[in-house]
């Protein structure tokens, strides 16, 4: 089970990968659920987590992956710049256009998003006609015939709802059997704080998704902390069983 982190400028990136975090993710929470960053900041944050492999080459350190939220499909205006090299891209299907799968079909390196409070999204208002927001279950369906690399499950209101107020343990497991058994990695995020990635870990998504909870006093709009990112790795490494750790 693995922690990513998103952060929002190099400062941030820095302090992640203090904290340990195992995959550095690239949004800017300003701009929403999944906000995409300037391109600039983007490649900026790229070259860090480089520059920080290569000084820790000798160190037998894991490789560490980059995502980015690149915002909702239904919002895109321009195709992602192809030379930044970046591991994952999350796009998000809120007000999704009738024609998202084809959309999204082809699209490199592509985690599709789906939103657990998908009910709770209010339809636009503006042409062309508006389109109920895909459930989960759809998002999945479309990841499996697809063979996306994977999914994550958010939440796309930020009002101090999480990922539980719209989704019991039982339907978040069901969800993560059903993209295991597809092959599917699954990441669950959605306002995770501390105690709430303890009792979602015990579920074994393979990835917690976390900002807010990394964040000083709990605020997705301020500075990450690296002994938060640090606390937060060691709820995860306590919620694995251990019987899934090797003996010496």
């Amino acid at each position: 089970m693995q922690l990513l982190v998103s952060v929002r400028h190099v400062d941030e990136c820095r302090a992640a990968m203090a904290g340990g975090a195992d995959i550095i993710d690239i949004k800017e929470p300003a701009h929403g659920a999944l906000g995409r960053a300037d391109h600039d900041v983007i490649r900026a944050i790229v070259a860090t987590v480089k520059q920080h492999q290569q000084q820790q080459a000798n160190q037998s350190q894991p490789y560490l992956p980059v995502s980015a939220a690149l915002g909702e499909l239904v919002d895109q205006t321009d195709r992602f710049p192809s030379d930044i090299p970046l591991d994952f891209v999350k796009i998000g299907l809120a007000n999704a256009p009738r024609d998202w799968r084809a959309q999204l079909t082809g699209h490199p390196r592509l985690i599709p998003t789906a939103y657990a409070d998908h009910a709770s999204i209010p339809p636009t208002t503006s042409p062309p006609p508006p389109t109920p927001t895909p459930t989960v279950d759809e998002i999945i369906d479309y990841a499996i015939t697809h063979r996306a690399a994977g999914i994550l499950i958010d939440t796309a209101i930020k009002n101090g709802q999480t990922l539980l107020d719209h989704a019991t343990p039982g339907q978040l497991n069901a969800w993560i059997n059903r993209a295991h058994a597809d092959g599917l990695f699954i990441a669950l995020a959605g306002s995770l704080r501390s105690e709430l990635v303890q009792q979602v870990a015990t579920l074994r998504p393979d990835i917690i998704a976390v900002r807010g909870a990394a964040c000083t006093n709990h605020d997705r709009q301020s500075a990450i902390d690296a002994q938060r990112v640090a606390e937060l790795k060691q709820i995860i490494a306590a919620a694995t069983p251990a019987t899934h750790h090797h003996a010496n």
